[in-house]
């Protein structure tokens, strides 16, 4: 078959094709590691992270923490957050973290941070702070100020964390993210009853 094009017309649709390929395909690699609301990283990149560090903490003595963030509306947590509140959270989250740690949203409402050289202490601090400035700073809204409801949770590696078993880490971080956000309820129920 005789392409329409010939000559150097021929190499020029060769470099312009192969040139969109190559978007395409980087494309694709982003989406497999990006949240496309936030252009945060994802969770698989999140686990990536995780997991990258940990094998670094094999070679050498260095420690990382992670910490799990759930913001939810605080008039109503069933409602999912919109682009703009994912956006504006996550701003706030770059805004507060160092050029070395990773932030990443995991799903609908909640957001992990990897934050590399730091103990359980640093990290739980951390978490307190972003979700304390997060819960005071109201979102403006066509319809008015909407606040969210933030819970927290740290848990740091240690030098048996390795591989996939590192995950676990996530999991550790979660679970007293659910705690704090139960003590947190109980919280707000005892102030509404006093």
């Amino acid at each position: 078959m005789k392409l329409p094009f010939s000559g150097d017309h021929q190499c020029e649709w060769r470099t312009l094709a192969t040139e969109a390929i190559a978007r395409l395909e980087d494309l694709e690699k982003r989406a497999a590691f990006e949240d496309p609301d936030s252009g945060l990283g994802n969770k698989r990149q999140f686990e990536r992270d995780i997991v990258r560090l940990t094998a670094r903490q094999q070679r050498v003595d260095a420690v990382f923490s992670i910490v799990i963030i759930e913001a939810r509306h605080l008039v109503d947590a069933a409602t999912s957050l919109d682009k703009e509140d994912i956006e504006d959270i996550a701003r706030e989250l770059l805004d507060t973290v160092r050029l070395e740690d990773h932030v990443s949203r995991l799903n609908a409402f909640q957001f992990g941070v990897v934050l590399e050289g730091c103990n359980l202490q640093g990290a739980t601090g951390f978490a307190e702070r972003i979700c304390s400035k997060i819960a005071a700073s109201p979102f403006a809204r066509p319809g008015g100020a909407m606040y969210m409801d933030m819970s927290g949770g740290a848990a740091e590696s240690s030098e048996q964390s390795h591989g996939v078993l590192s995950l676990r880490l996530a999991a550790e971080a979660d679970l007293k993210r659910y705690q704090a956000k139960v003590r947190g309820q109980r919280d707000r129920f005892a102030n509404r009853a006093s």
